[in-house]
């Protein structure tokens, strides 16, 4: 594989078509470690020959694209197949991308050039610096002096935030214009090829994933962030393949989607619809196809709502959640679906057992730490233990996780800490209406913080390369890269 194969927008999307679907082919089979062997030995092979910016990009991009147990859908933790992707080799605890991540940090320490700290990128690692450090100290503090504080909790979240701090500071070091058109350019067919590859397995092949008891199709974490490839509709040199494959992706969630894939496809799609008919900047950049496509999809967006509400069959996971969205909306907690209702419990328990401790409140428990049923919310809820939580947790009355961003930073690092990766959120939003890879932010942050290491590489990876254009375009410094003519 050399620099010519990474700058073609089809060559990239055979081969991640052939991975993914490996992948999802040989999902808990040993031969899956084939296609990890593969991966690993290009990797290796450009750190060899110190092609640094392509095994950084090749690297991120076999761990997006890997299954891990959340593609199961399982809300139990033990998992008994071999999981052998990219993402999930491991030595005991400790899995081969890890080390790899810091291996190329290490490699790559003594490099003068960085990213600004201008730029909302390094903005954000630093407040995740900031979190990773108080929740230390706050967790060493609750070991310490206070009781009950649970060493597998600190496993679980240490290693999710140093890693993703680890992998944030590899890209911000080996910030060049190389590295950052990679990204930019490459995610976009990346992400098309895995919806195709899902589809295939699907629809084809008949494999098929299962959330509890319901049937839907077995997804790569990849495609919690299928949106965005229809959001990069109009800066995408294969217009008509973007649609067909972001309406095959559509029809994919119609059929089964969490409650959070709802609400992230009903935001993405309010952005598209801002693109098209507000976007001041698309309008200058693609005046022709602006107005072409504003008469298209005014015509075209009515009935494809209009069809697929007469004529597709609803997946029963889809109507069940899209009911717990509408739910979030009820009068009182207490009729709120079990699903959010969780969600929210968490939340407001953590405010509870904290209303006298201002520096709980403020910044969390810190890892390890832990919040209790004060409020009994959680009575009548049936065994917890189905709801993710270890037996541990639910015979001690001592929780030490939340179900996403809104229960679990809370517990860590106090609505302090939750209002500082909001201010991000808040700060993103906007950025999207400039670079729709910033739309990564609301997968990521907003629903599933501290959730899995792929979530996060994957958010981080669209994160940085949303700073194309300012890095690129307005900075005379990273102009001269050849890398910018990528689509052949």
């Amino acid at each position: 594989m050399n620099s010519s194969f990474l700058s073609s927008y089809k060559r990239i999307s055979i081969l991640y078509f052939l991975i993914v679907l490996a992948n999802i082919v040989f999902l808990g089979s040993y031969l899956n470690l084939l296609v990890t062997f593969f991966e690993y030995f290009i990797v290796i092979k450009f750190i060899g020959d110190k092609r640094i910016n392509e095994a950084i990009f090749l690297h991120f991009s076999f761990i997006m694209t890997s299954i891990a147990p959340t593609t199961l859908l399982s809300v139990q933790e033990d998992i008994s197949i071999p999981l052998m992707s990219y993402a999930r080799i491991k030595v005991g605890p400790i899995c081969f991308h890890y080390i790899v991540s810091i291996i190329l940090l290490l490699l790559t320490m003594n490099k003068r050039t960085m990213m600004s700290k201008k730029t909302l990128f390094y903005k954000l690692y630093k407040a995740i610096l900031f979190l990773a450090v108080s929740g230390a100290i706050l967790g060493t503090f609750g070991f310490i002096f206070l009781r009950y504080y649970e060493f597998s909790s600190v496993l679980l979240y240490g290693t999710y935030i140093f890693m993703l701090i680890i992998n944030m500071y590899l890209l911000i070091k080996n910030y060049t214009s190389g590295l950052l058109s990679l990204f930019h350019n490459a995610l976009p067919p990346i992400i098309g090829a895995t919806i195709l590859a899902t589809a295939f397995s699907y629809f084809a092949l008949g494999i098929a994933g299962a959330y509890a008891s319901l049937n839907m199709v077995l997804q790569p974490d990849l495609m919690y962030f299928g949106i965005i490839f229809l959001m990069g509709y109009y800066e995408s040199p294969y217009r008509k393949y973007v649609l067909i494959v972001s309406l095959l992706y559509i029809y994919m969630k119609l059929l089964g989607a969490t409650g959070h894939d709802i609400i992230i496809i009903a935001i993405g799609l309010l952005y598209f619809l801002y693109y098209t008919y507000f976007s001041d900047e698309y309008m200058k950049a693609y005046p022709k196809t602006m107005r072409k496509s504003r008469r298209v999809f005014t015509i075209l967006l009515p009935i494809i709502v209009v069809g697929a509400v007469a004529f597709v069959s609803f997946g029963d996971l889809f109507l069940i959640k899209l009911n717990n969205v509408f739910s979030l909306f009820s009068s009182s907690v207490d009729e709120v679906d079990t699903s959010p209702y969780v969600r929210i419990a968490t939340t407001m328990n953590v405010w509870d057992n904290n209303k006298y401790n201002p520096i709980g409140l403020l910044l969390g428990q810190g890892y390890g730490g832990y919040f209790t049923d004060s409020l009994h919310m959680f009575d009548g809820l049936g065994d917890l233990t189905d709801g993710g939580w270890p037996e541990k947790d639910v015979q001690t009355g001592r929780f030490t996780r939340g179900h996403d961003t809104t229960a679990t930073v809370p517990l860590l690092h106090g609505f302090g800490g939750l209002a500082i990766l909001f201010y991000y959120i808040y700060k993103y939003a906007l950025y999207t209406k400039k670079s729709y890879f910033a739309y990564a932010i609301f997968p990521w942050v907003l629903f599933t913080f501290y959730f899995n290491i792929q979530y996060a590489v994957i958010g981080i990876s669209f994160l940085f390369a949303a700073e194309f254009k300012d890095g690129v375009l307005d900075n005379n410094k990273l102009k001269d890269d050849k890398s910018l003519l990528f689509y052949k």
